[in-house]
């Protein structure tokens, strides 16, 4: 695996672990039904706020 495709991956798997550990996960399986109708933009506005509010920090 080259050294890019290796950060990638660990960037992936980071911003797993946040979502997961600040319920932005958790948010998205609950709310897929409504957040899947609106933009991108507001879903991420949305997961953003949730993680927040959780603990999350996001700049």
């Amino acid at each position: 695996m080259s050294l890019q495709n290796n950060i990638k991956l660990q960037a992936k798997r980071h911003i797993y672990i946040f979502l997961r550990d600040y319920k932005g996960i958790e948010f998205l399986k609950e709310s897929y039904e409504a957040e899947h109708t609106i933009g991108i933009d507001d879903a991420i506005d949305d997961i953003k706020q949730v993680c927040t509010n959780n603990g999350g920090y996001i700049k």
